[in-house]
């Protein structure tokens, strides 16, 4: 795989972008249309993207709990109330939040 493929692929699992593809394009200099290119042309590096992307999610979402965690540590009460909201539903007599983040009326 080529150099610059290799390094936009690195930019992608950075901590920095991650997984944001404009920002990794900035980043490397690659222009968008010849990242597509090469995603539609070379298999392997299509694959590569793919799982880069997912990687970054799984990092973007754990940071996101570990930062949640935080707040509810440091006894920030909205952080605390949306936590019990979402992790104990059932017990707290509240739906979850929907799948698009818009909140649903409560029972």
């Amino acid at each position: 795989m080529e150099k610059k493929k290799k390094l936009f692929l690195q930019f992608l699992e950075d901590d920095r972008v991650l997984g944001n593809v404009s920002k990794a394009l900035l980043a490397t200099g690659i222009k968008r249309t010849t990242a597509y290119r090469w995603r539609k042309e070379d298999k392997e590096f299509s694959k590569e993207w793919d799982s880069r992307i997912e990687v970054a999610d799984k990092f973007f979402v754990s940071l996101a709990e570990y930062k949640l965690r935080e707040l509810v540590l440091k006894g920030n009460v909205r952080a605390i109330i949306y936590a019990l909201k979402n992790q104990s539903p059932e017990q707290w007599n509240v739906k979850p939040f929907c799948q698009n983040c818009q909140r649903q009326a409560t029972a």
